[in-house]
């Protein structure tokens, strides 16, 4: 679970890298912010599948860029605490957007909303790179950025 750790640390750190830069933007299509709230939701989602909660928001829902702070933080301390308990071999039963019972273990999970996030990152980029110039968000550049 540390490697799971430090690439949640990671995630976040590309999360808003980005988002600050989408919201700054005042021409931001409207696909970028939606695929931005996109990340946070399903994020929560996961979150509150792995906590037997129901979620705040929905799968698709869009978030005022105003909002992407609070939940980008929420998001973040939730996800640690989940990561601090260890219980990467816990199996969750959940109900997708469709109703469908599915079982899937901690870890599949975790592993599986860190790989949906960079790849909607990578969208967003493709998005608002005619804007802006895009920061780099890849991993090397996170693991660099924390030895300097």
């Amino acid at each position: 679970m540390s490697d799971l750790k430090s690439h949640f640390d990671y995630d976040h750190w590309a999360n808003r890298r980005l988002f600050t830069l989408t919201s700054g933007l005042a021409e931001a299509p409207e696909k970028s912010r939606l695929l931005a709230s996109h990340i946070l939701n399903a994020q929560r989602i996961w979150i509150s599948r792995i906590n037997e909660e129901e979620s705040p928001l929905q799968v698709w829902e869009l978030i005022p860029d105003d909002r992407w702070d609070h939940w980008l933080d929420r998001n973040r301390a939730d996800m640690k605490v989940i990561l601090s308990q260890k219980r990467g071999n816990l199996v969750v039963q959940y109900r997708n957007t469709e109703g469908k019972t599915f079982r899937s273990s901690q870890s599949d999970i975790l592993q599986h909303v860190l790989m949906h996030g960079a790849y909607h990152r990578g969208q967003i980029a493709q998005l608002i790179r005619p804007l802006t110039e895009v920061p780099y968000t890849d991993f090397i550049f996170y693991t660099r950025e924390q030895m300097e």
